[in-house]
């Protein structure tokens, strides 16, 4: 089996296989924002889809929880309340979204 260390043999996979990152992450979609998060894991996506010859879909589930009880840990720069409104609002479409976009990976045949 060849290596996949060529410009003219970029991978090795026989077939384009179908990916996705779903990232979760404390961060509000504005921090994401600001912080060009976005274009920094653009450059794993890209990578992910070189190597297996496919277009990578994203999802991004924004303001995430940490933890159950945030009296219990030092996290004075989050307001427990809104986290868990935003949870109760969100959380139910992120997961939607997920199963969808897993449902919708175009599968290969063998």
């Amino acid at each position: 089996m060849r290596g996949g260390f060529s410009n003219e043999i970029p991978t090795v996979f026989p077939k384009p296989l179908p990916n996705a990152f779903i990232y979760t992450m404390n961060m509000t979609e504005e921090h994401v924002k600001q912080f060009g998060v976005r274009e920094k894991f653009a450059v794993h996506e890209g990578f992910a889809s070189k190597i297996l010859r496919a277009e990578t879909k994203t999802l991004y589930a924004y303001n995430t929880t940490q933890f159950a009880d945030y009296d219990k840990y030092e996290s004075s720069i989050f307001d427990p309340q809104a986290k868990a409104a935003y949870r109760e609002e969100m959380f139910p479409r992120q997961c939607a979204a997920a199963y969808e976009l897993g449902k919708n990976l175009p599968m290969f045949s063998a």
